[in-house]
């Protein structure tokens, strides 16, 4: 699997963007430089999205076969709908969710340990 094709993976809404980000903010109100301004506030907080969502991204590659990871780059080459790659995910890997999860989890412990 190439980064370009996981890059088309970012916007998968298992969970929803909106709960990483409200994710991402939790750490952030928790542990975070008092001293940023609220424009690098976002900063930070786009790049943290960024990287939970290739945590959570890489973490999906590796539960698949390496037959299911050819699949999935050839529907990412298709520029597959978000629906289409959910659909795949779901049908591929039954716990997603609680992949998912289990992932954020794992990037919550490493952002407190580095921050």
């Amino acid at each position: 699997m190439n980064v370009q094709n996981k890059s088309k993976m970012e916007s998968s809404p298992f969970p929803d963007k909106s709960v990483r980000i409200g994710f991402i903010e939790g750490l952030m109100s928790v542990k975070s430089d008092p001293n940023l301004t609220p424009k690098q506030k976002e900063a930070v907080k786009m790049a943290l999205l960024a990287e939970l969502n290739q945590m959570i991204n890489l973490r999906l590659i590796r539960l698949m076969s390496e037959r299911e990871q050819r699949e999935l780059e050839c529907i990412l080459e298709k520029n597959a709908s978000d629906k289409e790659l959910d659909q795949f995910f779901m049908k591929k890997i039954p716990n997603l969710k609680e992949e998912i999860y289990m992932e954020m989890h794992y990037f919550r412990t490493v952002y407190y340990k580095r921050h």
